[in-house]
């Protein structure tokens, strides 16, 4: 072969191997795992925020209580680093526990949820 075919053939390779990685972006019916820069919507937030919630509940990691529960705000705030970063609040009135009436969730801008806590911090 000659090496204008072999170079043609190694390049499509090459293009076909990387171009689907790169193009890559979370879809409606995703697990909430966002890649670039687009900050997301209120409406990804909830429906992520759910999604984690549910997610941690099934595990055990919070109160099965909590999946009833609507958001109560969502807003942005600085994490300890000096980022900005989306934080959903839920509120359970249910609990006795003081130190566990709400839930925060906190996400990335672009989405991906970072952590979970009932202190806020």
């Amino acid at each position: 072969m000659s090496k204008l075919i072999l170079s043609s053939l190694f390049l499509s390779g090459v293009m076909v191997s990387i171009f689907p990685q790169q193009m890559a972006h979370a879809d409606a019916g995703s697990s909430c795992h966002f890649h670039g820069r687009k900050e997301a919507g209120e409406e990804t937030l909830i429906r992520c925020a759910a999604y984690h919630r549910n997610r941690l509940a099934k595990k055990g990691t919070i109160d099965s209580t909590w999946t009833a529960l609507n958001h109560e705000s969502i807003d942005k705030v600085t994490n300890t680093k000096g980022k900005p970063e989306w934080r959903v609040v839920f509120a359970n009135t249910a609990q006795s526990d003081e130190t566990k009436k709400k839930l925060f969730m906190f996400f990335s801008l672009n989405g991906n949820f970072i952590a979970a806590n009932h202190t806020g911090k």
